[in-house]
């Protein structure tokens, strides 16, 4: 009976233990699982955080490379006007230079006014403001000596006879003196961005513009 007891006694004192072991290793397992599961957590917050620099960093690099690229753009787009407007000016020196002297004399210049002033009235356009602005900035480059002459005029009129004012500005002044039989034409052109829209219809169904232009004489004034 005693050695029965004993070893129940001693089964139980086993199965003590080996459910201490367990209760211990399950302890430890948790623990363990608990700083796994801690650390992972930790790990997968600061890789969002490191995917989060990772695109800011590259959506910085592309803003600054679109940049880069935007401004490479309009360089070359500056670029490429300054080569037209270069051109331009080569093409119209080297007319001046040809046809120098076929440009009118500067002492015609009263007649120019006069003729701008009878078309208008002809067509039916008025001019409220008129201002001639001479300029020289060509002059060195040229071989003689001519002035150059910038028209900023305010016009008003019907459609139709506006833009035949225009035409016959550009294309039909001839100019002379009044001892004299020579005819010179006039070279009037609107210069580039000199061509403003104020009104499409007014009120008494005419149009407004503003427009600049430019004309040559030989000689200084």
């Amino acid at each position: 009976m005693r050695t029965r007891s004993a070893s129940l006694a001693e089964r139980t004192g086993i199965y003590v233990v080996i459910l201490i072991c367990l209760a211990v290793n399950g302890g430890i397992w948790w623990k363990l699982h608990s700083e796994f599961v801690v650390k992972r957590a930790d790990a997968l917050e600061a890789l969002a955080k490191a995917e989060e620099e990772r695109d800011r960093l590259q959506r910085t690099a592309n803003e600054k490379m679109s940049l880069v690229e935007q401004r490479r753009k309009e360089v070359d787009e500056k670029k490429r006007k300054d080569e037209i407007k270069k051109r331009e000016f080569e093409t119209t020196l080297d007319v001046l230079n040809k046809t120098l002297v076929n440009l009118p004399p500067i002492e015609v210049w009263p007649e120019l006014i006069k003729k701008i002033e009878v078309l208008a009235s002809d067509l039916k356009v008025k001019i409220p403001t008129f201002t001639p602005i001479e300029n020289k900035d060509l002059k060195s480059n040229i071989k003689k000596d001519f002035t150059e002459f910038y028209f900023k005029m305010e016009l008003e009129g019907e459609y139709s006879k506006v833009l035949e004012f225009l035409w016959h500005l550009e294309n039909s002044i001839q100019l002379k003196k009044a001892e004299s039989a020579t005819v010179w034409k006039a070279i009037i052109k609107v210069v580039e961005g000199g061509f403003e829209i104020a009104s499409l219809r007014t009120p008494n169904d005419t149009m407004k513009l503003v427009v600049t232009l430019n004309t040559f004489f030989r000689g200084a004034q």
